[in-house]
């Protein structure tokens, strides 16, 4: 019974459209002013169905992914955090881009590196996930909380606060539409050793759907769709904020091959060469021992002869 319900599933699955949620996360997803889900991570999610053959129906859902699931509003979430223990009932693929952040100054004099905020504040969104990760960078920074990016940009440009700390992406968003107050400020980013992975999340019984599309991105990213896509949204692509994790990580596949190739190779040859070292002490062996054997029997041929010689007629 349980093959044949995941069977009916899967014909299900593939016959409707998958409800796939996205939430306000600019420029990887969010809705523009018709109301259509539009960024980064939804192109590149919409050319991984194209080419798997599944519809996606996207759900607008500014709340938490893992409810949007729970909840049977929606199939698919778009952005998972691969860290976290899914709830049962809940599927999360490998990740395939990662979140990276950093923190935006005024005086990169002051600032270059994360623990140079000791007993300074930083600005940040009240999010417990932001939160924690500016305890990891910089534990004994004063952090204040604001309600908007565009309050914590003027409250850096302000003076009131020392830096802000949020994703890469949406800093360099913020410092191209910055507001009127800030103009004048000049603005650097300072690179965080923080990175969050991120895939997809899905019912248990959407699991196969998941896949074929995870396969599909891991496919764009090696004849380079991705990074294709990606140039419409990454701003500045010398940042190695901007190297999407997929490629990362087969990049990091693809050279631990080659290290493990030429390993054997390396250890071939040394075989080969003791295994010819090995022949080759084995026949000049066997040459002595002929030599050898032949000295005696030319030995015991001369002692014969004598001994014939020497007897008497």
């Amino acid at each position: 019974m349980v093959f044949v319900s995941l069977i009916a599933s899967s014909i299900y699955s593939s016959a409707q459209p998958l409800r796939i949620g996205y939430g306000n996360f600019p420029p990887y997803n969010f809705r523009n002013a018709s109301n259509q889900p539009v960024g980064f991570q939804i192109e590149i999610l919409n050319q991984a169905a194209r080419r798997s053959g599944i519809a996606l129906d996207w759900t607008y859902s500014p709340g938490v992914g893992m409810a949007c699931l729970s909840s049977n509003a929606c199939d698919l979430w778009a952005q998972a955090s691969t860290r976290i223990t899914p709830e049962q009932g809940i599927a999360l693929s490998k990740p395939w881009w990662g979140l990276h952040k950093s923190f935006l100054v005024t005086r990169p004099a002051d600032f270059r590196k994360p623990s140079d905020f000791r007993s300074r504040t930083l600005a940040s969104l009240s999010s417990s996930s932001i939160l924690r990760e500016i305890g990891k960078e910089s534990p004994a920074a004063s952090i204040a909380t604001f309600p908007s990016r565009a309050i914590a940009l003027q409250a850096l440009c302000r003076g009131q606060v020392d830096g802000y700390f949020d994703s890469t992406a949406e800093l360099i968003q913020l410092s191209l539409s910055r507001p009127p107050d800030c103009q004048t400020s000049s603005l650097h980013l300072i690179p965080a050793r923080t990175t969050t992975p991120f895939g997809l999340a899905a019912r248990s019984m959407h699991e196969s759907s998941m896949q074929r599309l995870r396969s599909e991105i891991d496919a764009m990213s090696i004849d380079g769709t991705l990074m294709e896509i990606a140039s419409h949204y990454m701003l500045f692509a010398d940042l190695e904020s901007y190297v999407s994790y997929s490629q990362t990580q087969n990049l990091l596949r693809r050279n631990t091959l080659i290290y493990i190739a030429t390993g054997l190779c390396i250890i071939s040859l040394l075989a080969a060469y003791f295994v010819y070292r090995l022949k080759l002490s084995n026949l000049r062996l066997a040459e002595a021992l002929d030599r050898a054997e032949a000295s005696n029997r030319s030995k015991r041929e001369f002692l014969t002869m004598i001994a014939t010689s020497s007897a008497p007629p």
